[in-house]
This record gives C-alpha cells, structure tokens and sequence, in this order.
C-alpha cells in the first residue's frame, strides 16, 4: 500500500494480485445523527430517520420532554417538531451528554428563550462551550450562567456574520440552530 510522500492521506494505491470485492454497511454516525435530529425538531414536518446510532436512540427521552413527538424502533426515528415546548432541559437529561448545549440553539431559535444546565457526558474532560454562548450573543441573545444553569432569551435574534477564535462544529450547528429563527437585519421577516 502506496502513501503520499507529506504523509498526507491525498489518496491510497493498493497493489494486491487479487481483485478487491464486497459491500460495506456505512453505520449512522453519533456527530452527524444528533445534529440533524435538532434540525428536525427546528422544523414543522414529521421525518423519519434510519440508521441513528444506538447511542442517541435514548436522546428520544430529550426530545419529548421539549415538546416534540417521537417514535423510537430499532435504529428508526420518526420525529415531529413541537408545538408547545418545554423551553427548559433539566439537569437529569442534560447530563447524560455533552451535546446537549445543542437544545440551547434549537430552542432559541425556535422560541426565543431556553434554559440548560451545564453538560455533561464527555470522557475527554473539561471542554469549554463560550464559543457557542458568544454566537448566541452575536445574534442578539441575553445568555445568563447561574450555578449550573445556563438560560438564554431574546425578543428577536438577527443574523450577523460570526467568526470563532478556534474552530469548533458542534459551536456552528448550535449557531445555525438559534439561526434559523433570526431575522435578516433590517427586516422583519426571519
């Protein structure tokens, strides 16, 4: 097996006598699912998802308590946005992972106001979050930290360009999340 020179993965020649035959089953990913299963939630219409990781299968519980209707079987999700939400994500279910700064961004932008408590859920140790409290600011949002709670209002969010110090995307999901509910500056449509 061939590598380029700068031990750069540009690309992989494999030399072999015998001809490579198969199917691989691409499995759901955990960063990729969770992110869209808030996209969803931000949305109006019912979607159906397959192949979500085991792993999120228990993020159901999350979803429901903010309001939205969800139907777990296996590795298939049906999911519905909610009506009436429950803005608040209480400490039980936030902890259980360290995504879960993402209903931050789904709920204000959905209704203008949120509440979290500090997440949890990360076996790599303390990783901060300021980015993702510094973009909802960008965006017109009061973003309080009390104790272990972290709560979030805005009468209107407003989109604006954003530019992060380091590089960080679940930080921009939770962006784009708050920022499908903001209005275009000098406009009141969103």
């Amino acid at each position: 097996m061939g590598q380029a020179d700068d031990n750069s993965m540009a690309g992989v020649r494999i030399e072999s006598p015998a001809a490579l035959r198969g199917e691989v089953a691409v499995r759901g990913a955990k960063n990729a699912a969770l992110p869209i299963l808030m996209a969803v939630a931000a949305g109006g219409e019912l979607v159906v998802l397959d192949d979500v990781p085991t792993k999120l299968l228990n993020v159901g519980a999350e979803l429901e308590h903010v309001g939205c209707r969800t139907d777990v079987c296996d590795a298939r999700v049906e999911l519905a946005a909610p009506d009436q939400p429950d803005t608040s994500v209480p400490a039980e279910l936030a902890g259980r992972f360290r995504s879960s700064l993402l209903f931050l961004g789904l709920l204000a932008g959905k209704w203008g106001r949120a509440e979290d408590t500090m997440p949890g859920g990360c076996d790599l140790g303390d990783r901060k979050f300021d980015l993702r409290l510094e973009g909802l600011r960008r965006l017109g949002a009061e973003v309080r930290l009390a104790g272990q709670t972290i709560e979030f209002t805005a009468e209107r969010l407003v989109g604006t360009d954003i530019d992060f110090y380091l590089p960080t995307t679940t930080g921009a999901e939770n962006i784009m999340l708050a920022a499908e509910g903001a209005t275009v500056e000098g406009s009141d449509e969103p």
